[in-house]
């Protein structure tokens, strides 16, 4: 029998764990993380491979927990396989959301560098800072902040989050579209030259 006597709960399993935290138990969830936690991160940081991503990750699937407890019966079978199910689950989608962002990260980059080659812009860096600027200014604010943040002020996207005390993912999502709104705005400049 476990006893938590500065939460006050007297607690045997991890089964009675998710009923008590489907109940709204936090000092539950609290068990519940310090008993799994160090073996739910191994899981993550084998998929993700990155210790700070990892962190993240395992506190939003102790969110989760929080969020799902009760969907979670024993005919799904141990607490701790559907913790180990949700867990693999929720790393493999971040590295899958890593590398197709990394990959449209690198699209981006080499369509707008073949851009500037087949322009022949040969402009001085506050030339090309204002063309940017300029482009710039024809995005959604949201979407322009994020960008002028990270390429202007040459900040990492998780730097650019904290300076605008945002999600990292929205960061991410931000730079993606605005990126993809790039595009489409210096497409037409691109078919007149080639």
């Amino acid at each position: 029998m476990y006893l938590d006597v500065n939460l006050g709960l007297c607690i045997d399993s991890d089964e009675e764990l998710m009923s008590e935290i489907a109940l709204g138990a936090d000092a539950a969830l609290h068990i519940l993380f310090t008993r799994h936690r160090a073996y739910l991160r191994s899981i993550i940081l084998k998929i993700v491979r990155d210790k700070v991503e990892t962190d993240d990750i395992l506190q939003e699937i102790f969110v989760e927990i929080w969020k799902r407890a009760g969907s979670y019966t024993r005919q799904k079978g141990r607490a701790l396989g559907w913790m180990v199910t949700l867990t693999r689950r929720r790393a493999t989608d971040h590295a899958r959301k890593n590398a197709l962002y990394s990959g449209a990260k690198e699209r981006y980059r080499s369509e707008y560098s073949e851009l500037i080659t087949e322009e022949h812009i040969q402009v001085e860096t506050d030339d090309l800072r204002s063309y940017l600027s300029m482009l710039l200014s024809r995005l959604p604010s949201q979407q322009r902040i994020v960008l002028e943040t990270i390429f202007f002020q040459g900040l990492t996207q998780r730097e650019a989050a904290q300076q605008m005390s945002i999600p990292l993912g929205t960061v991410r999502t931000r730079m993606e579209l605005g990126m993809r709104k790039l595009i489409h705005i210096i497409a037409p400049a691109r078919h007149k030259v080639a």
